[in-house]
């Protein structure tokens, strides 16, 4: 296999790692715009900026990108592959669209999921998921993120999987509400776990709660200062109890993302006595490494 230069090129932004011929990462940058940053479609001039020095250094190397780059607001349109979804059939899946100067960048399927009672799709995702289980592996792969993904993988293929709107309600509430006016910076882990508990544990929903977020510091149950702990606690919390009606309470998951938030979902899963295994956002790029030596087998 040649060097690899893999992108992980979402919404809002652009990961770029330069991997050597045994997969092995030696270089990484962070500073990418993401497609809705990227003014008037002009994908080509950001990926020059972003990796040109590495093209022009490495000109065999294989360029492979996941993510929203593959979307109908990408780049090009790539067919989401259908569940199950293994390694294979998402190779079987990349689109290859050509750049100037003539280099070929290899653009990786999103999985779609599709039942009677719902259905569901990720981009970017499911590369990571690949890059953070061996082969054949079987086990829950949660990502966090502003659309938190939980992936039930069975031998290898994504089988079934859940997006949870989390990040993007904290944003709303936020930003949007008049629970967001009290909304500070996080003071205590403690607090955090306390609200997953109750979110766990408690007969109602989610509605209710939250609101009891303002009325219980108007109503001096607790100050303001504990909101934000509070409220990513009990959405998290609420994220969680959902998901395990879905799949299960696992023993053990499989939990990858960048450590900030990653760390709350730890914390999380502790309180619901679940063991972690940490793997951080470099699972893209071995995803893609594995992509892209599978395409390549397969054409040899």
């Amino acid at each position: 296999m040649t060097h690899i230069i893999a992108l992980d090129w979402g919404t809002t932004s652009l990961r770029a790692w330069r991997l050597d011929r045994e997969g092995h990462i030696t270089e990484t940058r962070n500073q990418g715009r993401g497609i809705t940053a990227v003014p008037n479609g002009r994908f080509d001039e950001e990926l020059h900026r972003m990796v040109g020095d590495w093209m022009a250094a490495y000109p065999e190397a294989r360029l492979i990108a996941c993510g929203m780059i593959g979307s109908k607001n990408g780049w090009r349109e790539v067919p989401y592959a259908p569940c199950p979804a293994h390694a294979e059939a998402l190779a079987a899946g990349i689109t290859s669209l050509e750049t100037s100067g003539e280099r070929e960048l290899l653009l990786v399927p999103g999985v779609r999921f599709e039942s009677q009672a719902r259905t569901d799709v990720m981009r970017g995702e499911e590369t990571q998921v690949l890059g953070a289980l061996a082969d054949n592996a079987s086990g829950l792969v949660v990502l966090p993120g502003t659309h938190a993904k939980w992936a039930h993988v069975k031998n290898g293929s994504v089988t079934d999987f859940s997006t949870y709107l989390t990040g993007e309600l904290f944003s709303a509430v936020k930003t949007a509400t008049l629970i967001g006016t009290m909304v500070g910076a996080p003071v205590s882990e403690a607090l955090f776990s306390r609200a997953v508990g109750e979110a766990l544990t408690g007969e109602s929903g989610m509605l209710n709660p939250l609101f009891a977020l303002r009325s219980d510091v108007l109503n001096g149950r607790y100050p303001e200062s504990e909101v934000a702990d509070r409220l990513s606690g009990l959405l998290i919390g609420a994220e969680l109890k959902e998901a395990f009606q879905r799949y299960g309470t696992p023993s053990a998951l499989t939990l990858v993302g960048g450590d900030s938030l990653c760390r709350l979902y730890e914390l999380a899963f502790e309180t619901a006595g679940i063991q972690v295994t940490r793997c951080g956002e470099e699972a893209a790029a071995r995803g893609l490494y594995r992509l892209a030596t599978l395409r390549e087998r397969s054409r040899s």
